[in-house]
């Protein structure tokens, strides 16, 4: 997630940022163009505004959820409440990144593909404004669906558990 962020900054820094036509992203990337998706048509790609524009609106909200531990209260209350951890995952990502964003509000320039895999099928699925869709699954259009329902939640595997082996010798 946060390698990504440098990079799109970088980007942004040298004003190629704006003429990209095609992002496509897997894992924590999907997370980072995920934020740049979900607030680009407010970005001006002014390398000038960058501090305002881009830090502001990308940058500091990435790296806030960053330094939140956002899986130990996900197992908790997925564990202890109705729903499931990746509920809570999914709600944490709404809270801290999306604010209620729909995939299908993504802006059609640059072209976003986010990508999973399909946890039923195996095959890759791929998340765009105007279809998601896997070749064995099939394909919806216009997908009216809020980003906590995005690949995200997939992108953040983590084990509820952690085991440490003993060392018997």
């Amino acid at each position: 997630m946060l390698f990504h962020l440098g990079a799109l900054w970088r980007l942004y820094e040298t004003n190629l940022l704006s003429s990209i036509k095609h992002i496509s992203s897997v894992s924590g990337g999907s997370i980072t163009a995920g934020v740049l998706g979900s607030i680009g048509r407010k970005l001006s790609f002014d390398p000038a505004n960058i501090q305002s524009d881009f830090v502001s609106h990308v940058i500091t909200p990435v790296r806030d959820l960053a330094s939140e531990t956002i899986d130990r209260d996900a197992t908790i209350l997925g564990l202890a409440l109705p729903g499931r951890v990746s509920d809570q995952i999914a709600a944490s990502y709404d809270r801290h990144l999306f604010h209620g964003a729909k995939l299908n509000e993504l802006p059609n320039q640059p072209t976003f593909v986010l990508n999973a895999t399909n946890v039923q099928s195996g095959a890759l699925w791929r998340f765009t404004s105007s279809y998601m869709r896997d070749y064995r699954v099939g394909e919806v259009k216009d997908p009216d669906i809020p980003a906590r329902l995005w690949p995200l939640p997939a992108s953040s595997a983590f084990p509820p558990v952690t085991f440490t082996r003993r060392d018997t010798s």
